[in-house]
């Protein structure tokens, strides 16, 4: 490609990733913001007393991962804590206005989880006991990467705190401080009782952990010698949920093949490959310093585009998703890859050379894929 034609698809690589930022509330975009508010829930709790009758016991938050209504929560909202017994009685109440209260939208039932971490799955189901349908929740999560959280990082929490007549609430602040291994990430971020179960963001909408208020307590030694708790709020890191989650959803969908093939009326469908989906992230970073890059932009195209092929009027038809780095060069693409395919891929950050790679990503497997350190070289002057 003649350099001109590498300037002019820098231009509008640039501008076209702009049209798909919006209004934003510091550094997190609205539209993301309205979505992660449609894909946090409310999970209210009951127990039945000894007259058979349901008792409203308290409530917790969480975090919707699919369409058919799986939801990452913490252990204790999903069970009794102490008794590792389930509750009588979960309800799902669901936002569609932040001025409103919650309504009841189905049932749901601990499904998977592990109390050292106090992280549990639920599994959605209507009034008869059947699983809700593939599309009921038309808002869900996609997975961040936590390990790449910095200090001083922006980070907002979202659910239903029992603050402010019941609705739902969004706060946002900072990581403040990680404990050894990060096992939990402190933030000044407002997390009350009913957050916990609910969803921790990054700047991108990304879920990066779920808030708790079991656990992970911060201390200090004061200047008396006592020991001071900080007045500091606790997240479990999402990395810590990753294997749980993936593995819950391998499981099913390998009992979901063994029923098909297990039903001889209907023929056995070969495997679509082209249905699975795989998250790319990485890093840029300075190949003269290793130190990551803030404000790149990575450009993903189609699959089967080459770069060649782009030009002026069909760059916007042609982009398939894109990304911005971080303060610290971590990005994650706004949109899975399809399992299968080769997609070709442009980065552009101001003062490095342009990188434009034909056929850059080919996607071999599902799954969440970090691509690790990608070096961009200084431009000559």
């Amino acid at each position: 490609m003649h350099m001109k034609r590498y300037y002019k698809l820098i231009f509008l690589l640039v501008f076209s990733f702009s049209l798909f930022v919006n209004q934003t509330v510091g550094q997190i975009p609205q539209d993301v913001i309205n979505a992660a508010i449609h894909a946090t829930v409310q999970i209210n709790i009951f127990q039945k007393d000894a007259n058979g009758e349901y008792q409203y016991i308290g409530n917790g938050s969480g975090s919707i991962l699919n369409p058919a209504g799986l939801i990452l929560t913490n252990y204790h909202v999903a069970l009794d804590y102490e008794s590792r017994k389930a509750w009588d009685l979960l309800v799902i109440g669901y936002t569609k206005f932040t001025d409103q209260a919650p309504q009841p939208v189905c049932y749901a039932e601990y499904v998977y989880g592990d109390p050292n971490l106090d992280l549990a799955l639920l599994e959605c189901y209507d009034k008869d006991g059947n699983p809700v349908p593939e599309n009921f929740f038309p808002y869900y999560y996609e997975l961040g990467n936590s390990d790449r959280l910095q200090l001083g990082q922006n980070i907002y929490i979202i659910g239903y705190p029992g603050i402010g007549e019941g609705l739902i609430t969004f706060t946002s602040g900072r990581v403040s401080a990680f404990t050894q291994q990060r096992a939990w990430i402190s933030t000044d971020a407002t997390v009350a009782g009913g957050n916990s179960g609910g969803a921790a963001l990054d700047d991108s909408g990304y879920l990066i952990g779920v808030p708790t208020e079991i656990g992970g307590m911060f201390a200090r030694v004061g200047s008396d010698g006592k020991i001071v708790t900080a007045n500091l709020n606790h997240i479990r890191p999402i990395n810590f949920a990753t294997g749980m989650v993936y593995t819950y959803i391998h499981e099913m969908e390998r009992q979901s093949k063994q029923a098909q093939v297990q039903q001889p009326t209907q023929p056995q469908q070969p495997a679509q490959k082209e249905s699975e989906q795989a998250v790319y992230m990485g890093r840029l970073v300075s190949a003269e310093t290793g130190r990551g890059i803030s404000g790149a932009t990575i450009g993903v195209f189609k699959p089967g585009v080459k770069i060649d092929q782009v030009t002026e009027t069909n760059l916007e038809d042609l982009l398939f998703t894109t990304a911005q780095t971080d303060t610290n060069g971590n990005f994650q693409l706004e949109h899975a890859l399809t399992v299968g395919r080769s997609y070709s891929v442009v980065i552009y950050a101001n003062g490095y050379e342009f990188i434009a790679m034909d056929d850059g990503i080919t996607v071999k497997e599902s799954g969440r894929w970090d691509l690790g350190d990608i070096k961009m070289v200084r431009q000559k002057r």
